[in-house]
């Protein structure tokens, strides 16, 4: 952890961390970021590969339609949201672009997309996380595994359980309900964020003269 990072407390014990290595306010509008999920010395990652905007905004906009009740599950996702996560990606992984066909055994949206991707907020190697509300309409954050057989790269040789296996023994990692006010608190941090970006990006438009919007791409914080 570094002496900028921006926490979203849950408990004493739990909270999730955008790692940043340098002053949130001088870092560049679409520069990447790291999130985790920290169980006391814990470390789950969850994002690498998102930028700023992008993955806090992902985040914001689940936490809030989950603080109005709006996140209740698909009515086709009838067991843990990791375990169909990992039947989809098995799915997609063993066909190629000649072969590919949806998953007979899973609910996908006009764009051809799993619809359980609607709660998920990160996923990244090991570990995804989603967001929903639970049959009470309390707001329910998960962490849960991915088989490590998805992460290997093409010619790397590393010896792992065959996925029928591994998937005998799934469990979820993390599974808490997050109070109401703790998730507004959240959505009041992440909306602080994206507000930030925001001036600081039309700000440095105007500075820099240009008669059309920039896309954040082009943010003068960038170059």
């Amino acid at each position: 952890m570094h002496p900028h990072d921006i926490i979203f407390r849950l408990s004493n014990t739990e909270r999730l961390v955008v790692d940043l290595e340098m002053p949130f306010e001088t870092l560049p509008c679409f520069c990447q970021i790291t999130i985790s999920f920290y169980d006391g010395f814990r470390e789950y990652i969850l994002n690498l590969h998102d930028h700023l905007e992008d993955g806090i905004r992902k985040f914001r906009d689940i936490l809030e339609k989950s603080l109005k009740g709006e996140m209740r599950l698909h009515k086709s996702l009838t067991n843990d949201l990791g375990y169909l996560h990992n039947e989809c990606l098995k799915y997609a992984l063993n066909t190629d672009d000649e072969t590919w066909q949806l998953n007979p055994n899973l609910t996908y949206d006009e764009d051809e997309i799993w619809i359980g991707y609607n709660y998920q907020l990160w996923a990244c190697g090991q570990w995804a996380a989603w967001m929903y509300n639970n049959e009470n309409g309390e707001i329910i954050f998960e962490i849960t595994p991915r088989y490590p057989g998805f992460c290997v790269e093409e010619g790397e040789l590393v010896a792992m359980p065959a996925y029928e296996k591994w998937m005998e023994s799934y469990h979820f990692a993390i599974l808490r309900v997050i109070s109401r006010e703790i998730a507004q608190k959240w959505l009041t941090q992440a909306d602080g964020m994206l507000d930030h970006i925001k001036e600081e990006f039309n700000r440095k438009s105007q500075e820099n003269g240009d008669s059309e919007k920039m896309i954040y791409e082009d943010c003068p914080r960038n170059k």
